[in-house]
């Protein structure tokens, strides 16, 4: 999603934190070898579905996350749609729904603290 590289690039430029921006090469597995060379040392995980959550990706990472038994755990925060999508424009359905840049920012800085 455009929205995501936009946020990262700004809380990046305005914070000075580094962050690690992944788009999933699959839609319905997570290779639990891959997950763990890709969170590496990360324990601030933000998962991104720009759909439903409920039995999105999110979901799917935060679980496999949990089986990789990491030490210290990982803490995984799910941004995605909550209500019944809406219609209008892209930039009309993406700021309803959370999902533009500047609610990205906002929910990854909530998300991750440290970077705000």
């Amino acid at each position: 999603m455009a929205s995501a590289y936009e946020a990262v690039e700004e809380i990046e430029k305005s914070t000075g934190a580094t962050i690690r921006l992944v788009n999933l090469p699959w839609l319905n597995r997570i290779d639990l070898r891959w997950l763990r060379e890709v969170v590496g040392g990360r324990r601030s995980i933000v998962t991104l579905d720009n759909h439903y959550l409920k039995g999105g990706q999110g979901e799917m990472v935060a679980t496999a996350i949990a089986e990789l038994g990491l030490e210290p755990a990982a803490r995984v925060w799910r941004v995605g749609v909550m209500a019944l999508p809406q219609c209008g424009t892209n930039d009309e359905v993406l700021a309803h729904h959370k999902l533009d840049v500047a609610s990205l920012v906002s929910s990854f800085k909530r998300a991750v603290p440290q970077i705000a």
